[in-house]
């Protein structure tokens, strides 16, 4: 980073003597060689902006490109501009919906929208995890998490209201309740290919294991009960 600065400034300092060699010629010579000299540093002043251009443009694509790749070595796959999209839609939501939540006045209910949240955070971890996903679960972001934020905003106002709530905040929790199972199922969804992958192989190893020899069934002998009490009167 500081021979880029000192080599800028080299630079720069070269084209400051060109120019002040110029206006000195300029009281020294004639109009013509004057022209002449400003037009050479006039290309030379757009061959450095072009150059310096074309390393900034370079510069920035290798960061972009070393940021992608730290990415993938932490196991976050590159994701499309409109999956990218839905995260970033996601996580504003979220933003809001903890927002909301905070202001609630009922600890209950509060305490109860502090885990969907959480459970919503697990969620937006793992679809950048598994960006193929993504598509699956578009209706908790655009429906979900928008409507359980206008259903808290309602019962704000009725807190506020100053009008008994009991029934409300009753409705609300069972309400909430529903919606922290369905958001739990949401997130186990997410890794039943896994679960299903991980039974297929374990099943077609052991049936290798088996059969190479590696494995052999415990055999069993079966003993009966009355040959067991024979045996037993005849030790006495």
């Amino acid at each position: 980073m500081k021979k880029k600065r000192s080599s800028g400034a080299v630079v720069f300092l070269i084209i400051a003597i060109i120019l002040v060699v110029a206006l000195i010629a300029g009281r020294t010579y004639r109009p013509s060689v004057v022209k002449g000299v400003l037009f050479v540093v006039g290309i030379i002043v757009v061959a450095f902006i072009a150059l310096t251009a074309i390393v900034l443009f370079f510069a920035f694509r290798s960061s972009a490109e070393e940021a992608q790749k730290a990415k993938t070595a932490k196991g976050e796959k590159a994701l499309s501009p409109e999956q990218e999209e839905i995260l970033k839609k996601g996580r504003e939501n979220m933003v809001q919906l903890r927002s909301l939540i905070m202001r609630v006045r009922n600890t209950d209910v509060r305490d109860a929208g502090t885990e969907i949240c959480g459970v919503a955070d697990k969620i937006l971890t793992t679809l950048r995890e598994k960006p193929k996903k993504i598509s699956s679960v578009r209706q908790f972001f655009n429906y979900y998490l928008p409507t359980l934020a206008d259903v808290l905003k309602r019962y704000m106002a009725v807190e506020k209201s100053g009008i008994p709530a009991e029934d409300s905040t009753s409705k609300v929790l069972n309400y909430l309740t529903d919606v922290k199972t369905a958001m739990d199922k949401q997130y186990n969804n997410l890794f039943e290919e896994d679960k299903l992958n991980m039974e297929v192989d374990m099943e077609a190893m052991t049936m290798a294991i088996k059969r190479d020899g590696l494995l052999e069934e415990s055999v069993q002998i079966k003993v009966d009960p009355e040959d067991l009490d024979d045996g037993i009167n005849l030790i006495l």
